[in-house]
């Protein structure tokens, strides 16, 4: 995902399928999914936030908010399209890039998945259609209770998401 920070500017984008242009106003965004061979040329100065997310989060993510084979969910490309979600959330993770403290990298952690079910709901080839085993796992609040055990034990060290889910015995999403 590209994310325009200024603009409006010019943008040429080739595809398999052809050729386009748009004037892509501040807080535009470019999406590819990945492996799409594609080229851009930008007319102009522009300052973006350029953000790539894993397949794997994507799946698992999916695993968590569709029926059905989560290989399967694709990302439709956007071009110039806005989402106000996504923006904030993409400036969040900008925001906490610099930032020396250790529970950053949870943070960051979810709100990639927070984008990536943004993703998912908004901008894929999915009927979103709840998980019927992701739901039912979900009407129990042991979880959480395992989750805030196992960091208050663990306070000393940096925790990344998919540890604390792991010790609680549910996913990172």
């Amino acid at each position: 995902i590209v994310l325009h920070l200024d603009g409006p500017v010019t943008v040429h984008r080739r595809v398999q399928k052809g050729e386009s242009s748009r004037v892509i106003p501040s807080g535009g965004m470019f999406m590819m999914p990945g492996g799409m061979d594609f080229s851009v040329r930008v007319d102009g100065t522009l300052q973006s936030l350029h953000l790539y997310l894993r397949r794997a989060v994507l799946e698992e993510v999916a695993g968590d908010l569709v029926a059905g084979d989560p290989g399967h969910v694709e990302i439709l490309p956007r071009f110039g399209d806005s989402d106000p979600l996504i923006e904030r959330l993409m400036l969040g993770v900008r925001d906490v890039l610099h930032d020396d403290d250790p529970s950053t990298t949870v943070y960051v952690d979810y709100l990639a998945r927070a984008i990536v079910a943004r993703l998912i709901r908004r901008h894929s080839s999915a009927s979103v259609v709840p998980n019927p085993a992701v739901a039912s796992r979900q009407q129990g609040g042991r979880q959480i209770g395992k989750a805030i055990d196992f960091m208050e034990a663990h306070l000393e060290r940096s925790l990344g998401l998919a540890t604390i889910a792991e010790a609680a015995g549910i996913s990172p999403s």
